[in-house]
């Protein structure tokens, strides 16, 4: 935790040729549903979640938690770069590795 409502998360992913998912939305609004239901958190209020650090590919979340219904969520995330003649189905690294 880096502050009452600042986080960082990491999603281990270690399937293929990932090893861990820099951005992941839905685990965040879960975080945010999660921390109103254990009231945690006093609604309407924005959580701020920091993600993608440990793979050089930082994403910034933005978790908007209501006092009632569906939680919202914003931010920053790296776009995947495709060496070139790549298609966008090609699997990746974020180094620029083909894995398939």
């Amino acid at each position: 935790m880096l502050g009452p409502k600042e986080f960082e998360a990491r999603n281990l992913f270690p399937v293929g040729c990932l090893s861990e998912d820099p951005t992941t939305g839905s685990a965040a609004a879960s975080v945010g549903g999660c921390l109103r239901e254990l009231s945690l958190v006093t609604p309407p209020t924005r959580v701020v979640i920091h993600q993608g650090w440990h793979v050089h590919r930082p994403s910034l979340l933005l978790v908007d938690v209501p006092a009632t219904g569906g939680i919202v969520v914003t931010g920053t995330a790296a776009e995947i770069a495709y060496p070139r003649g790549a298609s966008a189905t090609a699997r990746v690294t974020p180094g620029g590795t083909r894995c398939n």
